[in-house]
Order: structure tokens, then C-alpha cells, then sequence
């Protein structure tokens, strides 16, 4: 019997979020079932389209028996899995919204290792900084949009739904003011962190009918969005004049790996 010495892609991905900051939640996914969510959550990954992780994933992803998919308690989520022809690890980011995929940011990078503390590293170095600045200018691209929709609703409907416009926000803006209360000088002036105090509250909560008039709400969630971003962007001037609605073509095909055995890879 052929027995392969290769990490199970469980062991390497603990071992990567066993050497990451903060707490990551393992999760394996069978990518060999033939309606695998694995297997779609796999091909939302959010990387630039020459990284080594699409590049395998394009044209070689039913040669992949598994991945595990690594979640932080604050949202990110990575994906691990093995590239077929050469068994190189590889761990890429997961899009948290799929309208973040066709966005015009920088993707973040994926990577691949021999090892799981070449990964580490590389994930370090590389893919979670790349990660965090894509995660910024998309949440401010969908936040322009956002409020874009507010600013039409407040002017040009008489009774504009709500609803959509109360979950767009909550699913964006939560994430700037974080950004916002982690970076730069903003906890260290009492008038900013009331600004992102009053900011949360007023973007985040469900309009009560003691809120007054809807054209109040849409205003004050006009008023605190604006600041939202416009503080976003004195952080990160490479978010400034992005537009919210230009998408990216999608990518060629991949080059052809070097020529291996057309043999399957022993389980593991």
C-alpha cells in the first residue's frame, strides 16, 4: 500500500490558525461531493486572478479531495487546500458578500508553501494585510453606494423601503467604524469617538416610529455615513475616488501546470 506522507489538509490549516492572532474557527469541506458547498465557497475566493490559488482552482479544482475553511471571530474567513500537482499548500481569502467580487479593488493575495510555517509566514507577510486593505475599499465602495440609494430615496420617494437600506448599512458600515476605532487617531480624541459613538447608533439601529418623519431618518443616516466615509478615506488615500460601480473583466485561463502523472492522489 502507498501511504502518503503529506499533512491531512485538516492538520496544516490548525496549524496556520493555531499560529495567527486572535481565534479562528476550523470548518472541512468535502470537495468531491457533487453539490458541495465547500466546493462553491471555494470558487468565491477573493484573490487576484494570477495568484496561485485561482490559477489551481480555474482548471484543477476537481482534483482537490478537501478544503478547510478558517473563520475569525471578526468576519475574515480564510480558505486551505493543496495544489494537485505539485501538493503545495495554498490559502487564499473568501469574499464576506459576493457583490465584493466583481468590485475595482485591489484583490487580496493568495499564497503558496511547501510547508504549513512557509504558509504562516506568507499569510502574515502578504495575504491578511492585502486582505484587510480589499476588505476597507470594498465596504466603502458599498457604503457610497448605500447612501447613494439614500440620498435618491430621500429625495425622490414618497415611502421608500426601508428595509433594503437599514441591511445594506448594517452589512458595511459596523465594519468602517471598527476599521476606524482600530486605526489612526480616532480613540485618542474624545470628539471622533463620540462621532463614531453617535455614527454606530444611528446606522446601525432599526427606525422605531419615535424616530420621527422618515425624511429625518434618511437625513441622519445621510449625515453620519458621510462621516463614516469621509474619515475612511482621510485614513486611506487609496480608497479616495474609487467608483463604487466599476467592475473587472473576468480573467483568462489559466497556463497549464507542468505535466505530473495522471494517477489520483492517495486519500488523506
Amino acid at each position: 500500500m502507498d501511504v502518503s506522507r503529506q499533512p491531512f489538509i485538516g492538520d496544516t490549516a490548525s496549524r496556520i490558525a493555531q499560529a495567527l492572532a486572535g481565534t479562528w474557527e476550523l470548518e472541512l469541506g468535502n470537495l468531491q461531493l457533487p453539490a458541495s458547498d465547500a466546493r462553491n465557497r471555494l470558487h468565491r475566493a477573493w484573490s487576484a486572478p494570477d495568484g496561485p490559488l485561482p490559477t489551481a482552482t480555474r482548471s484543477y479544482s476537481r482534483q482537490m479531495p478537501a478544503a478547510a475553511f478558517l473563520t475569525h471571530e471578526d468576519g475574515r474567513v480564510l480558505v486551505v487546500t493543496e495544489r494537485p500537482w505539485d501538493h503545495q499548500v495554498l490559502v487564499g481569502a473568501i469574499a464576506p458578500h459576493t457583490d465584493f467580487l466583481a468590485l475595482d479593488v485591489p484583490q487580496p493575495a493568495s499564497i503558496a508553501a511547501s510547508t504549513a510555517p512557509a504558509a504562516v509566514d506568507k499569510v502574515i507577510r502578504a495575504l491578511l494585510p492585502s486582505y484587510d486593505r480589499a476588505l476597507v475599499q470594498a465596504h466603502l465602495q458599498m457604503m457610497d453606494t448605500t447612501l447613494a440609494r439614500v440620498h435618491a430615496a430621500r429625495h425622490t420617494a414618497e415611502h421608500p423601503e426601508m428595509l433594503p437600506l437599514v441591511l445594506s448599512l448594517r452589512a458595511h458600515a459596523p465594519y468602517l467604524i471598527r476599521h476606524l476605532r482600530a486605526s489612526g487617531p480616532w480613540p485618542a480624541s474624545a470628539q471622533s469617538a463620540g462621532a463614531l459613538d453617535r455614527a454606530s447608533r444611528a446606522l446601525t439601529a432599526d427606525p422605531a416610529a419615535d424616530d420621527g418623519p422618515v425624511t429625518e431618518v434618511l437625513d441622519r443616516w445621510l449625515e453620519h455615513g458621510r462621516r463614516v466615509t469621509e474619515m475612511v478615506r482621510s485614513l486611506d488615500p487609496h480608497a479616495a475616488g474609487r467608483s463604487p460601480n466599476r467592475t473587472t473583466a473576468p480573467p483568462g485561463l489559466p497556463p497549464r501546470p507542468p505535466s505530473t502523472s495522471t494517477g489520483s492522489s492517495p486519500a488523506r
